[in-house]
């Protein structure tokens, strides 16, 4: 019963995810609903009955039909309504952007969002959010004497980091050694000693589809 973008997604709903959960896509379009409501209605219309934005949706809702919370379908909705709400809608930068979405899970998110800052001021600005979700962005500090769930703790968040290099939305900072110095090499990884990781290009446009770049952030 939602009046714009509900009446032109229900064939969608119906012959791309016909035995998951409609509860979840129905979330979905209210919360586009809410987003794309400033929208010139012919502009919006135009958009949404054309191919690209069909195949965008079809993603969403795959996605959408997946979520086991309601942030997630926040994610889902941002993306989709800041890719439609473009004055030149990139179609397949909004796609990749949902793909990336789709490649990780909320705590990845968090992670990737929690490597914004840079300076102190940086990290002061963003205490509320690093508060909020300090459990998971604790410093490993397990040793020898840890416990297995300890243990097993360290080793899923440390995969959480991996997969967000791995997709290229973190990379390592490498200090370059001094003349006549060789580099350090940090005994765990075997790879050089990085002092710091910072959030690439690409990871930067994901947070930004998902209007999780703060206000204080200027870089």
């Amino acid at each position: 019963m939602v009046p714009i973008v509900g009446s032109l997604v229900a064939e969608i709903v119906g012959n791309v995810i016909p035995n998951q959960r409609v509860d979840r896509i129905v979330q979905l379009v209210q919360l586009l609903e809410e987003r794309l409501g400033n929208l010139e209605k012919d502009l919006l219309e135009k958009r949404l009955r054309g191919p690209v934005a069909v195949d965008l949706l079809e993603d969403a809702f795959t996605i959408a039909a997946r979520a086991t919370g309601q942030e997630r379908l926040e994610h889902v909705a941002n993306v989709i309504a800041n890719g439609l709400s473009d004055e030149e809608f990139q179609q397949a930068e909004a796609k990749r952007m949902l793909w990336l979405l789709g490649q990780i899970n909320d705590s990845e998110v968090i992670i990737l969002r929690s490597r914004l800052p840079l300076t102190h001021e940086d990290v002061q600005a963003d205490a509320e959010f690093r508060t909020k979700h300090s459990e998971l962005l604790a410093a490993d500090a397990t040793h020898m004497d840890s416990s297995d769930d300890d243990l097993d703790e360290a080793a899923l968040k440390s995969s959480y980091r991996q997969h967000l290099h791995d997709l290229g939305l973190l990379r390592l900072r490498i200090a370059k050694p001094k003349r006549g110095e060789l580099p350090q090499f940090d005994e765990k990884t075997g790879m050089m000693k990085a002092n710091g990781v910072d959030v690439t290009r690409l990871g930067k446009m994901l947070l930004r589809y998902l209007n999780l770049i703060p206000d204080w952030y200027g870089h």
